[in-house]
């Protein structure tokens, strides 16, 4: 009979043992859940800015090359702020060049991926040099434009040339 207490106090110290480490799982378990969520989100934001700083990578890489291609460093340069705006600059070309300003009106404005491009109608008398010294300069700028289209002509009094230039001027968008 003496056993009989020893068996029952052993299934009772089995069961409450049972009944703790039970009690101890869901404890830990409700406690490391959150954590377990917490990683999965943190491992899920590590994953979505490594794909992020690859993608950045690649425009930057991409800048350069387009940078490079229009020589300048950077494309900070091309949208520097003490740069002309861009009437100035096409009357600082006039005045380098020699040229007679007859007309210039701005013909439109549109928007390509970073790139803002202003479209002007331009008119100026001068001689042959003088227009074509005007076209090397806008080719060599320190502004990226370009001469879409050309026509020279004799002036009424034909004493000079009227160039007629459609010309495009491509600025960075402004970030704001």
């Amino acid at each position: 009979m003496r056993n009989a207490p020893t068996l029952s106090k052993l299934n009772l110290f089995i069961a409450a043992a049972a009944v703790l480490l039970v009690v101890g799982l869901a404890i830990e378990g409700l406690m490391t859940k959150p954590h377990l969520r917490e990683i999965e989100t943190l491992q899920a934001e590590r994953s979505r800015l490594r794909a992020e700083i690859e993608r950045q990578r690649g425009i930057a890489a991409e800048s350069r090359t387009v940078a490079g291609l229009l020589g300048v460093d950077s494309f900070d340069q091309l949208s520097a702020p003490n740069r002309d705006d861009p009437i100035a600059y096409i009357s600082r070309l006039l005045d380098d060049s020699g040229l007679m300003r007859l007309g210039l009106t701005t013909s439109g404005r549109e928007e390509a991926g970073s790139l803002q491009t202003t479209s002007y109608t331009l008119r100026a008398k001068g001689d042959f040099r003088q227009l074509q010294n005007f076209v090397w300069r806008v080719e060599n700028g320190e502004r990226l434009v370009s001469v879409d289209a050309f026509r020279i002509a004799p002036t009424i009094d034909a004493q000079a040339l009227e160039g007629r230039f459609n010309l495009s001027i491509y600025d960075v968008k402004e970030e704001g």
